[in-house]
């Protein structure tokens, strides 16, 4: 290789991992504190042992569950408690709540926010006591994964033996948005996966040459990656494949007995070391629990355990545990980006099998790359296990053999006849998912319901409800259909900085008292409390009413806190319905107001009254709110009906060009009544003047039966 090429090679390589660094500094910066997947219980081991608590000692009778990642080896804990020991972290957990509208924490809850916790203004930067301790522990993960970027590239140069392919390889890893989000958290995956991809690198060195020092450092690693994670125990036999494979292979390095005996001398270094690095981890489990792994305790700790799934069960995980490898932000929304990834994986398959097929396969280390798939199937084996204890299963668990994963979409992808454009293709994805998604998904997601100032558009008021003034609001919008919602976002200033917030009930309230929408909300919401605003926040609170009325209606908006109340404007709520008619007329009232026709329902029912109904048409807007009249002849005089149209519940003036409107208008009972003919026409309220019947002088019209 020249030169230039190494150079080149160099200068990509701290691109990506700049990249991933930037990334992954945006993510821990964007994901609010101890949100990742059991962040806070990462954490609070870490911080026992950085207060001077030893390990703990579970009873399965009386689980701690505080301190349920205690169950997990110690190490990644012990790094993170030697950099935060020195931080005043007095206000953990003490200050940190967690958010009981959430069903991941109240089962049965309703909260809809994806917020496990309570965040305030302590979390925010500059960091301070926990904030900063927590913010520092997620550097150590960044670092951890930044050195398992390095080491997907030293795996993949080894098995690939292509320096432009090993890029490929790294940048794919480096950019799987799940990867970057994990490596941005409180969370052991970062030094499995680091210590696990730096294991094969060495054994990959140790399979070419035989030398002592990858012998020595593949027993280091294999120590660390015993000491990373429960569960990594599984990687045991890994080095044993390796120096068989070793033995069979190097046939350059004396004959067969000789190679057997250097590896089984290897074999013992290695296990001998990791034995002295890891193994008092699994004799004190043994020594306390009769399990090296501690497995019961650590099922009871963290409250899995499952009735053994069904057939479509375990095809639900074993999707869901696809899905989350490549995105799980603890969003719905990432979801929907899982059939993305489906196809990037279909087309890396599609590529491997034209490989298979037609035998075009670049210059390999077959039995390196065996050595991988190898650990690659052990860690999917051990994930099927677990589906048969726990309901998630998490994609993460991969991580650790990220290297191979990575070779193999490589291999996949440009196996293709224009390996360029769909390598290109993907990995264009993979980096606009990784980069959008915080700024995009993550932030929006979490964000406090704070304003630096009224918006524009809502109108100022000033009401106070006790410890809380409300300061404004604004309303979606001034007229909707029925059926669909009004959103109405209130803003709220707290007067005593610990008063607790109160609950605001929101109510649509036709004229004649009828509720046709209505939305409770606690001011400032489930995940911003009155107890967490700060002095001189101004903090939105967001009502949507669902409007549930069959009929047009007029509607004031009332808000009530405790025992006071005040109205915030007016909604139209506006049905779109047929006027079924008797007899069709065309007859215009003032040339704004069309009678289209009408019905006359006479009732044979004692006590139910019969009534006649308009169907009018708007034909212009008009601001004055007419009344109609109603007059039926009987003996002795006449009967009286007049009312706003649907009994005042919807004014003229708030009736729209072209809509038609059903308005009864009921007649009071009389025995034996009969309606032969009517006489109707509009008039305002206050002055008694009618509107005239276009193209005449007259004011009313008659109705016959």
């Amino acid at each position: 290789m020249t030169t230039s090429r190494t150079g080149l090679t160099r200068y990509l390589l701290l691109v990506i991992l700049a990249t991933f660094v930037a990334l992954a500094i945006v993510y821990s910066l964007t994901v609010p504190l101890f949100e990742g997947p059991d962040e806070i219980w990462h954490y609070a081991f870490a911080n026992h042992l950085a207060s001077g608590g030893g390990l703990p000692v579970f009873d399965v009778n009386q689980p701690a569950t505080f301190l349920r990642n205690g169950a997990h080896p110690p190490l990644y804990y012990a790094l993170i408690a030697a950099l935060i020991a020195p931080i005043d972290r007095a206000d953990f957990p003490a200050d940190y709540h967690f958010n009981l509208a959430s069903p991941k924490i109240t089962p049965g809850a309703s909260g809809t926010s994806p917020n496990l916790l309570i965040h305030t203004a302590r979390e925010d930067f500059p960091f301070h006591n926990t904030a900063l301790a927590g913010h520092l522990a997620r550097l150590v993960s960044i670092a951890l994964s930044t050195l398992t970027v390095v080491g997907v590239f030293g795996v993949a140069r080894r098995l690939l033996r292509d320096d432009r392919l090993a890029l490929l390889v790294t940048a794919f890893v480096a950019f799987i948005p799940q990867f970057v989000y994990g490596a941005a958290l409180v969370n052991n995956d970062a030094l499995a996966a680091c210590a696990a991809t730096w294991l094969l690198y060495a054994l990959l060195r140790l399979m070419n040459d035989g030398r002592w020092r990858w012998a020595l450092l593949s027993g280091v690693l294999l120590g660390v990656t015993l000491l990373s994670k429960i569960g990594m125990i599984v990687v045991l036999p890994i080095p044993a494949l390796a120096l068989g494979l070793y033995a069979l292979r190097n046939t350059q390095h004396g004959s067969l007995k000789q190679r057997i005996a250097y590896g089984v001398v290897r074999g013992a270094v290695i296990y001998g070391l990791a034995l002295l690095i890891a193994g008092w981890w699994y004799l004190r489990n043994f020594a306390l629990y009769g399990d090296p792994l501690m497995w019961r305790e650590w099922q009871v700790l963290t409250g899995t355990g499952r009735v053994p799934p069904t057939p479509i069960d375990f095809l639900r995980d074993m999707l869901g545990f696809f899905g989350l490898f490549w995105a799980d932000f603890s969003l719905r929304v990432d979801r929907v980006l899982w059939p993305i990834f489906g196809l990037i994986t279909i087309a890396a398959l599609v590529g491997l099998i034209r490989r298979v097929l037609k035998r075009q396969w670049p210059m390999l280390d077959w039995p390196g790359l065996l050595v991988g798939l190898a650990w690659l199937a052990v860690l999917i084996a051990t994930a099927v296990r677990y589906s048969f204890n726990i309901y998630d299963i998490h994609g993460r668990l991969l991580y650790p053999a990220l290297a191979p994963i990575g070779v193999m979409f490589v291999l996949g992808l440009a196996g293709w006849p224009k390996p360029k454009w769909v390598m290109g293709i993907a990995l264009a994805i993979l980096m606009s998912i990784t980069g959008i998604a915080p700024l995009a998904i993550i932030q929006p997601a979490y964000t406090r319901p704070i304003v630096s100032a009224l918006p524009e558009g809502a109108i100022k008021i000033s009401a106070y409800f006790g410890e809380v003034e409300l300061l404004g609001y604004r309303v979606n919008s001034d007229r909707v259909k029925a059926g669909d919602p009004v959103e109405v976002v209130t803003y709220w200033r707290k007067g005593v900085v610990d008063a607790a917030s109160p609950s605001g009930v929101m109510a649509l309230l036709t004229p004649d008292g009828q509720i046709v929408g209505r939305s409770e909300m606690l001011l400032g919401s489930d995940t911003y409390p009155g107890e967490a605003w700060q002095p001189g926040e101004i903090v939105a609170t967001r009502f949507v009413l669902p409007t549930q009325s069959e009929r047009p209606t007029m509607t004031t908006v009332r808000l009530q806190v405790g025992d006071q109340s005040t109205e915030l404007g007016q909604v139209t709520v506006w049905a779109d319905r047929a006027c079924d008619t008797d007899r069709a007329v065309n007859v215009t009232f003032g040339g704004s107001i069309k009678l289209i026709g009408y019905r006359i329902e006479e009732s044979t029912v004692t006590g139910v009254a019969p009534r006649i109904v308009l169907c009018w048409q708007a034909l212009k807007p008009t601001v004055i709110d007419y009344t109609v009249f109603v007059h039926v002849p009987v003996a002795g005089g006449q009967i009286t009906a007049d009312a706003q149209p649907l009994g005042g519940n919807y004014p003229t003036s708030a009736w729209r060009p072209s809509e038609i409107i059903e308005d009864a208008h009921p007649l009071p009972a009389v025995s034996e009544l009969k309606i032969p003919r009517a006489s109707i026409g509009l008039y305002r309220l206050d002055t008694g003047e009618r509107l005239s019947i276009d193209g005449t002088s007259a004011t009313e019209f008659e109705l016959v039966k």
